[in-house]
């Protein structure tokens, strides 16, 4: 039964019934949050209940998600309600190619056209290790432009899984029996016999389309399923010549070759069908705007009956025509097609893939104004200075680690526009070391805005460097220990030092040992302390045995190490060995502060992932993709490293984690007793270029400030009474007054309000944004900011939190800028928790702006007074652990990118104290790899602790360090927003 206009399917309004068949209905809706046309496809509950049906919509999401390209249907969500699923995609208005193909075919150059587009859009998919499997005319579309879209991936499998698969199962699978000869009329025959495919046949079923498109009539014809079958096994399709003669013999040969029945006779995928088409269209209808090619004017040479001046005169003409319609279809596809998908890939964290696309359109539309506040979005401006002249830098995407090295340019250079987002950088220059870098440590920032930015880079030459290790340049601004809990740690500027790009190997410590390590005193030079008790030289080299008695490290045999693993990180050793080794060296084991600022756990959602975790033991080193910010090797996992300092009970910091341990273990810090010798820990050295320029602070023991939250308790009811009375205020009048700020958006205004502070005879500020699309009164969102907010001294909108999806969805903003933050600074930089009255006034201070911000939102008839909800950004996260538990008008929560603190603060402002109290439907966003706030340490006790009902609260982790996507954090926020509060009308 279709679903009725009107019928809400989560925030999608269906307007019409677009079509349906065997594997559902797709409607056209209309987004009631961003305001958009969609179309969205259903699997009604009487097929919802059949696995296979299931299973191929589910497949269907996943394999357009992992996908992005023009030419691929895009999705935008997916769900389910009342036993339907749903999936959420683009609307594109058109035409599916079956209904397009007239009876004679469609013209030469629109086919090859379409045909392109097709081809690019497999190649993607196969790329990605997509097989399509269901490439038919019903599943192309094409737009009024001429864009073309591939649907329906239902049957897309891997390319590992697509090998599995036979034909029974896609003629079963989801498949209706009207649906049944159609989709047998294009496949491949190793599909039809059930054999194993892959992107061969794709061509296959491509080159059935092409022909269709070409003839007007389909490659394989049969009164039956069995018959179609038998066709496509055994017979060929009746010769175009036969059935079109004005077709150039080069598209003959393409659709030919397509549909050999030897998959190893056609293309091997869609990228090398592409090149192909590609080659033919600018032989047959070049687009070059230009002029005639080389190609194309022998091919016109070479045909009977054409005279050669005739045909150069009608190809000066035909060429500046063209010129003038390529320019207008290429300015067409810029603005409606590039446009919007760049902005989209802009959302989803996609700078190269975006920039690829902005410069493609810029050829288009040069000094367009919607593409240069598009490039604004996507890029900065970068200034690079090097010590040496005539560098080659180039840049990689960091996760794609096969990709290609892009150039750049050549350093020292100015002003060069950059995609931004994290890659790394390589610069080269003969005789010196080369350098890689991250875009952070390059430009020494954490957050890369679209401001123009200078970096400088050291070039060492190869003789001046020493072998092994790479220049760290510490970061001038980010100068704390970025580790969880030991933030309050003093904060140090370190000159630049060198460090062993990777771990310390067998082959290495072998000449330790075989240089007489374990004999020679002068390499130990730290006292052996045990159980509290000094040990002799020879007491402590008779505890330094291998698995035979023989001095080394703990798993050698007869003193030497296992056959095959000269290059595997040495372990087995205690801290003692691993200092004399460094001694022997002329290096050093790194303070804990050098070894974090070369590790980059910042970066964690990146170089966790590319490291070796959760493997079955160490592998090479350099064998893995985990690139620290300055080109160090495995500093997460593989061994975990002693560090120099010293930490309790005379133990020694081990960092970085281990193979055998969780990623969580590359940020958290661990230490051990320096006689442990542990299979899973190693080392590596550090030289210092200026040793007295180190503070000397830097060497110090440290301790642990860190609180196992998992045992702490709150207080009582009665006592949180009392600390409850300290945000109380008398409700004195607000004394407004409104700015109204000069609308920069189309969709939204700003005011700038004015009124009393509800402490400290002071005037506070807040900033409301009102959405222009929308009726009031308006649900009203509280947004309380990251740290980064007590640093700044003018407003900024916050933009990663993604406030503007929340105006554009049709709700109200309010922004107070609480006491320290932008004009309201007082000196108060951290938000780090400490036992000082300082911070707890400023938590009360900060509680009260909040609820004074309230006060205002309930004077205003524009606003719903009884619909406020609460969103936190990393800090406003952390304090959204508190505000809630004391503000009843909040009525949801949530909270993202936050957690309990691991400091400690006095109890009347303890988070602890607080998280039970929260009885709003709470949201909690996170990133599996947050440095700030650990996964297991921090965000699963609050989530636990939280106060509201088990069904009115969530917790959703995603792999990213301290941010979260940003699609999803709009598609989470808003979706909780519209289930506590209701969607907006």
């Amino acid at each position: 039964m279709a679903l009725a206009p009107g019928t809400k399917i989560g925030p999608y309004q269906v307007d019409a019934l677009l079509g349906k068949g065997g594997m559902g209905e797709v409607y056209t809706a209309r987004d009631t949050r961003l305001q958009r046309t969609v179309a969205i496809k259903i699997l009604p509950s009487h097929l919802s209940y059949n696995p296979d049906l299931r299973a191929r919509f589910e497949q269907e999401a996943k394999s357009i998600s992992a996908l992005q390209h023009p030419n691929i249907c895009v999705i935008h969500d997916v769900g389910s309600q009342d036993d339907i699923e749903f999936m959420v995609m683009e609307y594109v208005q058109g035409d599916t190619l079956d209904k397009l193909i007239p009876k004679g075919g469609l013209p030469a150059e629109i086919a090859i056209r379409y045909a392109i587009q097709i081809a690019d859009a497999i190649g993607c998919a196969h790329s990605a290790g997509i097989v399509h499997r269901d490439l038919k005319p019903s599943n192309v579309i094409v737009d009024k432009s001429g864009l073309v879209k591939v649907l329906d991936f239902g049957l897309a499998k891997t390319s590992a899984l697509a090998a599995q698969a036979g034909a029974m199962e896609t003629i079963t699978v989801g498949t209706s029996p009207g649906t049944i000869v159609g989709t047998v009329a294009y496949m491949s025959p190793e599909q039809a016999e059930g054999k194993a495919v892959d992107t061969r046949s794709d061509v296959f079923s491509f080159g059935a389309v092409f022909y269709e498109m070409l003839s007007g009539h389909r490659a394989f014809e049969g009164e039956s399923s069995a018959a179609l079958l038998a066709s496509v096994l055994r017979d060929e399709p009746k010769p175009l010549t036969e059935v079109r003669r004005d077709l150039d013999p080069e598209i003959r040969r393409i659709v030919t070759r397509c549909l050999k029945k030897d998959p190893a006779a056609r293309y091997a995928d869609g990228n090398d069908l592409a090149r192909d088409l590609k080659r033919c269209r600018e032989t047959l209808f070049p687009e070059s705007g230009t002029g005639m090619s080389a190609v194309r004017l022998a091919h016109e040479v070479k045909r009977p009956r054409v005279l050669i001046p005739a045909v150069l005169l009608l190809l000066l003409i035909a060429a500046g025509t063209m010129m003038l319609v390529k320019r207008s279809r290429d300015a067409h596809w810029a603005r409606e097609t590039a446009l919007p998908q760049i902005s989209q890939l802009v959302d989803e964290g996609k700078f190269e893939t975006a920039f690829q696309l902005a410069t493609k359109a810029e050829s288009a539309i040069p000094g367009d104004p919607a593409l240069e506040k598009v490039w604004k979005q996507v890029t900065f401006e970068l200034t690079l200075e090097t010590s040496a002249p005539d560098v080659s830098v180039y840049r990689r995407e960091y996760d794609d680690h096969n990709g290609p090295w892009i150039f750049v340019g050549k350093a020292p250079f100015k002003s060069i526009r950059q995609p931004r987002g994290t890659r790394l950088w390589k610069l080269e220059k003969p005789g010196y070391v080369t350098v890689i870098r991250t875009t952070n440590s390059l430009l020494d920032r954490y957050f890369v805005s679209t401001d123009p930015m200078t970096a400088h880079v050291t070039m060492d030459a190869v003789a001046d460097a020493p072998p092994g290790m790479v220049r760290v340049a510490p970061s001038k601004s980010l100068k704390e220990l970025l580790i969880p809990g030991f933030e309050g740690m003093p904060h140090l500027d370190l000159p630049d030092y060198w460090l062993d790009q990777y771990e310390v190997t067998n082959r290495a410590f072998e000449a330790f040992v075989d240089a007489g390590g374990y004999r020679n005193p002068s390499f130990w030079k730290h006292d052996f302390i045990r159980d509290g008790k000094k040990l002799t030289f020879d007491q402590a080299m008779a505890l330094f045995q291998d698995a035979t008695g023989r001095t080394g490290p703990k798993d050698w045999v007869g003193g030497q190490y296992p056959k095959g693993q000269d290059d595997y990180p040495v372990a087995g050793i205690s801290w003692y060995e691993a200092a004399a080794y460094a001694e022997y060296a002329g290096k050093s084991l790194p303070s804990i502060y050098h070894f974090n600022r070369a590790a980059g756990p910042q970066f964690s959602y990146l170089i966790e992932p590319a490291s070796n975790f959760g493997t079955g033991g160490p592998v090479p080193v350099g064998s893995r993709q985990g690139i620290g910010p300055f080109g160090t090797s495995d500093m997460a996992g593989n061994v975990k490293e002693w560090i120099f300092t010293e930490a309790e009970n005379g133990k020694h910091y081990v960092l970085g984690g281990a193979w055998d341990e969780p990623t969580y273990m590359f940020v958290d810090p661990d230490a051990q007793a320096p006689f442990l010798r542990a299979s899973n820990i190693g080392f590596r050295c550090v030289k210092y270029i200026n040793p007295d320029a180190i503070p000397k602070v830097a060497f110090d023991r440290i301790l642990s400030a860190r609180r196992d939250l998992t045992a702490v308790k709150p207080v009582s009811d009665q006592v949180f009474s009392a600390y409850r009375s300290l945000y109380s205020y008398d409700k004195a009048p607000l004394n407004a007054h409104v700015d109204k700020l000069e609308k920069t958006e189309d969709d939204w205004t700003v005011e700038k309000i004015a009124y009393d502070a509800p402490y400290g005879n002071e005037r506070a500020f807040a900033y409301l944004f009102l959405p222009t699309k929308a009726n009031p009164p308006f649900q009203t969102v509280l947004f309380f900011p990251g740290s980064n907010a007590l640093e700044l001294r003018k407003f900024n909108l916050y933009p990663t939190a993604a406030i503007d999806a929340l105006v554009r969805s049709g709700r109200a903003v309010i922004y107070p800028v609480y006491k320290g933050t932008y004009e309201r600074g007082d000196g108060m930089e951290s938000d780090v928790p400490n036992m000082s009255t300082t911070w707890r006034d400023h938590v009360v201070m900060w509680a009260k702006d909040a609820s004074r911000a309230i006060d205002y939102v309930e004077s205003r008839p524009d606003l719903d007074h009884a619909k406020v909800a609460y969103y936190g950004y990393s800090w406003g996260s952390e304090m959204g652990t508190i505000i809630p538990a004391i503000e009843p008008r909040i009525k949801v929560v949530t909270l993202a990118l936050g957690g309990f603190d691991l400091h400690q603060s006095l109890p009347e402002v303890d988070t602890v104290n607080f998280a039970q109290r929260i009885k709003q439907p709470t949201l909690m966003l996170n990133g599996r790899y947050d440095f700030f706030f650990p996964m297991d340490a921090t965000q699963e006790p609050l989530y636990r602790m939280l106060g509201a009902p088990k069904d009115d609260k969530k917790h959703l982790i995603y792999d990213t360090s301290h941010t979260i996507p940003r699609n999803e954090l709009i598609k989470e926020n808003l979706n909780w927003l519209d289930k506590y509060l209701g969607p907006v009308k």
